[in-house]
């Protein structure tokens, strides 16, 4: 990133943080949300696969001005690693092979709020739920997969600026750790999100 995109960043993220929106949220809000940006697996995961995409969609239910609980839904694509990727054109050789994961999760959380009642509010969040991971290898136009399910946890940060009367921009980090058998299977979600209130408590 240029100096000259980071300063514009950092100004309009400014802006909007000292915006006249109304701060904070009320016991009842409800809100929904759209994410979306980086998925990079880790790992023996990271070996198997490159860095991918994320997005989700959710929804929250703050029961306290600090305390949001919540559900979500995502969907991760990733391609193959290049040296899975090599590995599998020379078993598959002379023929070439490509494939990708996927991975969706469906899960709770609850998000706490360090200083609800400003524009810019930080927030650590925790979860869990059940994540359906499916792999894919195509040779010579034909395809195979195998998929499974499983339970994880899931936890990071993140940080929420008011964008509007009823809307709010914001940033967030998430680990993931799903139960696989034998070792377990960990990716982060780096993301943008945008939260529209549902209604007015």
């Amino acid at each position: 990133m240029s100096l000259r995109m980071g300063i514009a960043m950092a100004a309009a993220f400014a802006l909007v943080a000292t915006s006249g929106a109304a701060a904070g949220m009320k016991t009842g809000q409800m809100v929904g949300s759209l994410a979306g940006g980086l998925q990079v697996p880790t790992g023996d995961y990271g070996d198997l696969a490159k860095t991918g995409f994320g997005g989700a969609v959710g929804m929250d239910y703050a029961v306290s001005p600090a305390v949001t609980l919540g559900g979500t839904i995502q969907y991760n694509r990733n391609g193959l690693s290049d040296d899975l990727k090599t590995a599998l054109d020379f078993v598959f050789f002379p023929l070439t092979a490509d494939g990708h994961y996927t991975v969706m999760h469906y899960g709770a959380n609850m998000k706490y709020f360090f200083t609800p009642e400003s524009k810019t509010r930080p927030y650590f969040t925790a979860g869990g739920g059940i994540y359906n991971y499916k792999a894919t290898i195509e040779v010579a136009g034909i395809s195979g997969s195998d998929s499974n399910s499983d339970a994880g946890i899931n936890g990071g940060f993140g940080v929420m600026f008011d964008a509007g009367s009823k809307t709010h921009i914001g940033l967030q980090g998430l680990y993931h750790d799903i139960f696989t058998q034998g070792n377990s299977t960990q990716y982060f979600n780096l993301q943008a999100v945008f939260s529209f209130d549902l209604n007015t408590p």
